[in-house]
């Protein structure tokens, strides 16, 4: 059984989550779990009723939440955790993930504050920094998903998130798959010697990238030939096509998901420990702080 976890403070982001989740051909075989924060110093008893504005609303928001689902095919759950702080609800969220064994977590890109002071734009990065298992975040707004953009840098965990997008998301019939291979330009370093005999870096760096782009474009052909491949017959899998492009990993990510209106782009991320979870500026964090539309980061490799 899938098990997705739904973060809501009830804002409009948070509700197009939910949208975006109703909107996926899910089966029976999934269970989502709705979760909202509670500031844990409202009174238990009065928050049941008019006299208490936390537990009422929260009770709202969890309802709310169960109507965006819709005719939702799976299992629904609901339940409220405590937390005072942002990094408390990250924390709640990540607690109660681990709980339910969450395949996978949901939640906008932003949110309101009246909540648990649940600040749902640096809670939805936290997340994604932190979690275990893939984080989605979703931006307003939400239409019918049609084309997705998967970002592959010849990592390992970018090759994993290209081959197993489709069973971290049930994705729509019709769909189009586009892998997306970026060759970024080389550090100056790497081009100091030829532009001592260029005199010019750009010159340089135009002739390092297109050295290696015939090599980015058989590994990504070869890529979508194996995923291909392993769909096999299945009628419903999306279509994949490529697509290799030249520059600023994250920049060049954004901008191909605006050319071809890609209503999500999914990046692999490494999974980072210490001080490296807070140190932004990776590619993943960066086309999740950036993008116009939902972005999908799948975490680490299966043996990670």
């Amino acid at each position: 059984m899938r098990r997705i976890l739904y973060a809501t403070d009830g804002s409009l982001s948070a509700t197009a989550a939910g949208e975006f989740l109703a909107g996926l051909p899910h089966s029976h075989d999934v269970h989502v779990h709705i979760v909202t924060a509670l500031d844990p110093d409202y009174d238990e008893d009065e928050g049941e009723g008019e006299g208490g504005t936390d537990g009422y609303e929260g009770n709202a928001v969890l309802t709310e939440a169960q109507a965006t689902l819709q005719e939702f095919p799976g299992h629904v759950t609901t339940a409220r955790v405590w937390a005072a702080s942002t990094s408390e609800v990250v924390q709640a969220i990540l607690d109660d993930a681990a709980y339910v064994g969450a395949d996978l977590i949901v939640v906008g890109s932003q949110g309101r504050s009246n909540i648990a002071r649940f600040f749902l734009g640096s809670v939805s990065e936290a997340l994604a920094r932190h979690a275990s298992c893939p984080v989605l975040v979703v931006r307003r707004p939400v239409a019918p998903l049609r084309e997705i953009l998967i970002g592959v840098d010849g990592s390992r965990e970018a090759r994993w998130a290209a081959e197993h997008a489709t069973s971290v998301l049930p994705l729509p019939i019709l769909c189009t798959a586009r892998l997306v291979r970026v060759v970024p330009n080389p550090p100056l370093s790497v081009a100091m010697t030829d532009t001592v005999i260029t005199g010019s870096y750009a010159i340089a760096a135009q002739e390092f990238v297109e050295q290696e782009l015939p090599e980015a474009h058989r590994y990504i052909e070869s890529l979508a030939e194996e995923i291909r491949r392993r769909s096999g017959a299945n009628l419903e899998a999306p279509r994949i096509e490529t697509l290799v492009r030249s520059g600023d990993p994250a920049t060049e990510l954004i901008q191909a998901a605006d050319e071809h209106s890609a209503g999500l782009i999914i990046v692999g991320s490494r999974g980072l420990s210490g001080i490296e979870r807070f140190l932004l500026g990776s590619v993943s964090e960066r086309v999740l702080r950036h993008a116009h539309c939902s972005v999908l980061i799948v975490r680490g490799t299966p043996d990670a």
